[in-house]
């Protein structure tokens, strides 16, 4: 079973880049492609049959050229509703997208803010990728292993349609303190692969709410 959903993934990963790279020219797309793949290899299959082919695509396009141009030190923040006329994909839910340097217990501090919102998180993507920059802060590589570690964050929570709110929601995450080492506990996924909870990985962590909870919270013992 794990072997066929491995399958199924890789092959829509494969055609989601066939379709990411006829949108971009060639120094772009080669780019463009190693991106998409660093974000979206580990997205399990059902996640990704939630959107259709199109917006799977035009979101992978804006989280890529949202990540493309970074100054050094500088924390990205996006946070908005798509829409097809406008962002060239469509989604039932906000998507706010953060490009950072790496640092330990991110993701616990984005979820930690956006828990103060009272916003329900309902897909979390969550790759920390190697990548070069040019002086004025444009990818130029990406998986290279001189690179720097870069995390790029898209999470999907409840729709928010006032403006206000969406700016709202990017100043908490802008202002968002670190949050404090959670403990750390081994969880099986359904694909049988044990993994630490919270730990910083270098794949793609994408989890719906309930597994999210679910492999975050650590168990009561009854005391013998």
């Amino acid at each position: 079973m794990a072997g066929n959903s491995q399958a199924r993934n890789a092959e829509l990963v494969r055609a989601l880049l066939d379709g990411v790279g006829r949108h971009l020219k060639d120094g772009k797309s080669a780019l463009a492609r190693g991106f998409v793949e660093s974000c979206y290899d580990g997205v399990a299959y059902e996640d990704m049959l939630e959107m259709s082919p199109a917006d799977l695509e035009g979101s992978a396009l804006g989280l890529f050229e949202f990540a493309y141009r970074r100054r050094r030190g500088q924390s990205k923040v996006r946070v908005y509703n798509p829409t097809a006329r406008r962002h060239g994909w469509h989604a039932t839910h906000t998507v706010v997208e953060l490009v950072n340097p790496d640092r330990p217990f991110l993701v616990d501090s984005i979820i930690a803010a956006l828990n103060r919102l009272d916003l329900t998180v309902h897909l979390l993507i969550h790759p920390v990728i190697r990548v070069r920059r040019d002086s004025g802060g444009h990818l130029i590589a990406v998986g290279e292993a001189e690179g720097r570690r870069e995390s790029v964050v898209q999470v999907q929570v409840s729709q928010q349609l006032s403006r206000g709110r969406l700016k709202e929601i990017e100043a908490e995450l802008r202002t968002a303190p670190p949050a404090p080492q959670p403990p750390l506990q081994s969880v099986s996924s359904p694909d049988g692969h044990l993994h630490t909870c919270c730990a910083t990985t270098t794949k793609a962590l994408v989890v719906s709410t309930a597994s999210f909870l679910a492999a975050c919270t650590i168990p009561s013992v009854s005391p013998a």
